[in-house]
């Protein structure tokens, strides 16, 4: 095999490049709406070292000379970690898949590997953080897959829902006015109440394919998530 030449920094910042999801339209909606998976529409990539196809479902290393690969087709965040795109996310699995990937991608362990290899593993380990935390988070993953389907929730939308309104009202009153922690406390078991509720809605709408009640439903969330952040901010 030849040597291997260097790469100038633009040319690593160019094979590192997180391509752009094409947005979805309703005569074509994306793989994931169809097959609910993150791998079986991802397109043939071949290894950039031994030029062997790599396999989509486990795209950050080459499964015949085991190279790290450039996060080039890495298109959003359910296939970063190679889980179902789906709402219904398992904590637990997608924390393990988190610290098996960041483990195996850290920039420590390509110490010696060359400037190449040690850029796609500054890549790889940033687009795996980035996702872990927009996944984690019910409400940026609700944005995540509304993106998916080329809706980008606004986020000074409002809400058609007197109820919600008076209590994000009366909850910024009362946090405000609130010294003791028992009644922050008391203040933040409500809100998760309302945060629960908010989730088990997004949780039917994205189920059931109804993307504008999911938006409204990411609304809701997004004022709730506020209202905690700022009891939290005071506990």
């Amino acid at each position: 095999m030849a040597a291997e030449l260097p790469l100038s920094h633009s040319a690593v910042v160019s094979q590192c490049r997180v391509l752009n999801p094409p947005k979805a339209s309703a005569a074509c909606p994306p793989a994931w709406a169809r097959s609910h998976t993150s791998d079986k529409s991802a397109p043939s990539k071949k290894c950039w070292d031994c030029k062997v196809p790599v396999d989509q479902r486990t795209p950050h290393f080459c499964g015949t000379c085991k190279k790290i690969q450039p996060p080039t087709y890495s298109a959003n965040q359910f296939q970063i970690l190679g889980i179902p795109t789906t709402f219904d996310v398992d904590a637990e699995k997608l924390e393990a898949r988190y610290k098996a990937l960041q483990k195996a991608l850290h920039p420590d362990k390509f110490s010696t590997a060359s400037p190449r290899e040690q850029a796609f593993s500054d890549a790889q380990a940033s687009a795996v953080n980035s996702a872990y935390d927009t996944l984690r988070s019910p409400l940026r993953r609700a944005r995540a897959l509304l993106r998916l389907q080329g809706i980008e929730p606004e986020e000074s939308a409002g809400v058609d829902d007197p109820e919600l309104l008076a209590y994000v009202m009366e909850a910024r009153e009362e946090v405000e006015g609130t010294r003791s922690r028992a009644g922050l406390e008391t203040l933040l078991r409500d809100n998760r109440e309302r945060e629960a509720a908010a989730v088990a809605r997004l949780r039917a709408a994205f189920a059931a394919a109804e993307w504008a009640a999911a938006a409204e439903a990411v609304n809701r969330l997004r004022y709730i998530e506020r209202i905690q952040e700022a009891i939290r901010e005071k506990l």
